[in-house]
């Protein structure tokens, strides 16, 4: 799968910056993402290709996950603000 994504161009680094105080920040590096440009440029017998192995759903996944840590961030924002002592 990622020889196939690296071949068509769609792996990209990603910079994530949390942020979960104002005091306190992190900006994680080393992780990568689908570039959702690039695949939505994708020619049809490209897709078609992804999409018959299987990996074009995974590449949807890939792009939902990095999606999803926002909501992570913000579940350990609440779950700070709810513990003793905070």
């Amino acid at each position: 799968m990622f020889a196939a994504f690296t071949a068509l161009d769609l792996i990209d680094p990603i910079k994530l910056e949390i942020k979960l105080s104002d005091d306190e920040h992190h900006n994680l590096l080393g992780y990568y993402s689908i570039n959702t440009d690039k695949l939505r440029a994708l020619d049809a017998p490209a897709l078609a290709g992804l999409h018959r192995v299987g990996f074009l759903e995974c590449a949807y996944h890939v792009i939902g996950s990095v999606n999803n840590v926002q909501k992570l961030v913000n579940r350990k924002i609440d779950q700070r603000r709810s513990s003793p002592g905070s």
